[in-house]
């Protein structure tokens, strides 16, 4: 009895401890990163009253008689599932989605939590406001160019985020294109059939030794010398299309214009008799309402213009070593021949047409004179880039991965600032023409505004000069045996000698979590399941009671047989 006794104590003891660990689940309820306990039982020792014996021959074995003498908590578990989210928009809200923990530190110890409610102190630390814990991780290092980055190879420090701290000016380096150049064939445009003087002609028209035709070329016009004489019974089309041709880049090359506009004859078998011609520029023709010597050509022509060979202009901003922005315009022609006058297809001519006041293009530079050319494959990619070195007939080609230009200043900026025009990602197919300017890796002075962390930890800052720059990384640590780890009060957590070595490393990274920005992880803790712990606690707390009042008044009937 007293046996019995002592184990219904035992259970009642045990049962209080489950009703413990449920009472701390509950009180946590809405505490932030807060992993709820589960509580585990296990038998204690046994009393053998007689020991088991194996079967013999003539008879078979029988089994012990024990009894046991109560229960004992085996253990008090952390149940690391993953709690919910709860949005609070607040940039240094943090939740982590997966495993790991936050690093915390006092500047001597180490501290692990799941509870991500941030802030920024005074000193542009990122801590826990709670606690003051300073959150761990890596800091961005600037190199000499001004570039930031992450070295996560080290061992984690105290995050900073220096809000209102202002950057310096950076000059531009390089400046970065993408988009695309129409890959079109040449634009071409044809005239009207040209009516015959008589119905059996081969020719169509007559023209006169002294007949001449004016056209438009790149907003210029021009007159050609006078025309060979034609006449439908002694010339063909094409002998009339080679003399225009002539004497229209005649005409250009006077002007010291070395384009070729290319005139053909095109047959057309239904009505013999007319005559029609194509020309093709490089760029833009027009016959417009032009008053020609020879009025059937004139007629022909007239209203008829094209575009020439494709061209497109952009405009990218170079900063000076003052953080001065200049803008320059680039632009991208089609060209039919190269620096050389050699043929070339393909080829487009690029060329910084446009600067602001004050800034010059440095010719006695070694990297270029501010033009070259860029070459494309079949398939649409570039292939090849250079740039025209200043001096020269014709002027050198330097060859390189980008074009880059020399620029000097009057405004008191270093003067020389070379900046290289990565071309790389500009591609030439039949889609319309948007090359422009997309990464500048130089900026002006301006002060962090704002920052976001994103998944990896990666902390970006937002500065009022439109640059964006990395500015850290928050680090996460894992453990082997997460069920090892000794709970401290507010919501942190230390290592033990059974939680194994912490495994510290960027978000995303080996098995740890991400990072959810703007919102916090609640507590994992399922209302139901305890409330129905709660009354399994309660009873089997009640039915040890009562094991003890039975054995109670088992004794008390012992003690009555001796009156």
């Amino acid at each position: 009895m007293l046996r019995s006794m002592n184990s219904a104590i035992s259970g009642l003891k045990n049962h209080q401890v489950f009703m413990d660990v449920i009472g701390n689940n509950i009180a946590n309820v809405n505490t932030t990163g807060f992993k709820a306990s589960r509580t585990t039982f296990s038998t204690m020792l046994s009393q053998t009253l007689r020991g088991a014996v194996s079967p013999t021959v003539g008879r078979g074995g029988t089994n012990a008689i024990q009894i046991g003498l109560g229960s004992a908590v085996a253990g008090v578990d952390l149940v690391n599932t993953q709690g919910a989210f709860t949005t609070t928009s607040k940039l240094t809200d943090l939740a982590i989605q997966g495993d790991g923990f936050f690093l915390m530190t006092d500047g001597i110890r180490k501290f692990y939590t799941r509870d991500g409610a941030f802030d920024l102190s005074a000193d542009a630390s990122l801590i826990s406001p709670s606690t003051g814990l300073r959150v761990m991780g890596w800091n961005a290092v600037t190199d000499a160019q001004g570039n930031t980055s992450i070295n996560n190879a080290q061992a984690p420090l105290p995050i900073t985020i220096p809000i209102g701290q202002s950057v310096t000016a950076r000059p531009t380096h390089t400046v970065s294109f993408n988009g695309n150049l129409n890959g079109a064939p040449t634009d071409t445009i044809g005239s009207a059939p040209v009516e015959s003087t008589v119905t059996d002609g081969t020719i169509g028209f007559n023209i006169a030794s002294t007949d001449t035709l004016t056209f438009t070329y790149k907003g210029q016009v021009f007159t050609t010398a006078a025309l060979a004489a034609a006449t439908k019974d002694t010339t063909t089309l094409a002998a009339v299309a080679a003399d225009l041709q002539t004497k229209m880049n005649n005409a250009l090359a006077a002007a010291g214009i070395t384009d070729t506009i290319t005139v053909t004859a095109l047959n057309t078998p239904s009505a013999l008799g007319e005559g029609i011609f194509s020309f093709q520029a490089p760029g833009e023709l027009k016959f417009g309402n032009l008053v020609s010597s020879n009025t059937a050509l004139n007629a022909a022509l007239k209203g008829r213009s094209s575009k020439g060979l494709e061209s497109m202009a952009t405009t990218m901003t170079v900063y000076d070593s003052l953080g001065n922005g200049h803008d320059v315009t680039v632009r991208f022609d089609k060209v039919q021949k190269d620096e050389t006058g050699a043929a070339v297809t393909d080829t487009w001519k690029w060329a910084v047409v446009g600067l602001d006041p004050g800034t010059t293009i440095d010719n006695t530079g070694t990297n270029g004179a501010g033009y070259g050319y860029l070459k494309f494959d079949s398939d649409g990619k570039l292939v090849q880039v250079y740039t025209l070195a200043p001096t020269g007939t014709p002027p050198a080609r330097v060859l390189s991965s980008s074009a880059a230009v020399t620029f000097n200043y009057t405004n008191g900026a270093a003067n020389g600032q070379t900046v290289r025009l990565d071309f790389s990602q500009i591609t030439q197919l039949q889609d319309g023409d948007t090359a422009a300017a997309a990464i500048n890796d130089g900026f002006a002075t301006g002060t962090l505004l704002s920052f976001v962390v994103g998944q990896d930890g990666v902390i970006t800052g937002s500065y009022s000069n439109g640059v964006s720059q990395v500015l850290g990384q928050i680090a996460l640590a894992t453990f082997p045996n997460v069920g090892g780890l000794l709970q401290v009060s507010q919501n942190l957590f230390t290592e033990s000698a059974n939680s194994g070595i912490p495994n510290i490393g960027a978000p995303g990274t080996s098995s740890r979590g991400t990072i959810n920005a703007g919102q916090l992880e609640s507590s994992n803790v399922d209302l139901a399941q305890q409330f129905t712990d709660m009354i399994r606690a309660e009873r089997g707390f009640q039915a040890n009671s009562r094991i003890v009042t039975t054995s109670d008044e088992m004794l008390q009937d012992l003690v009555n047989l001796k009156r």
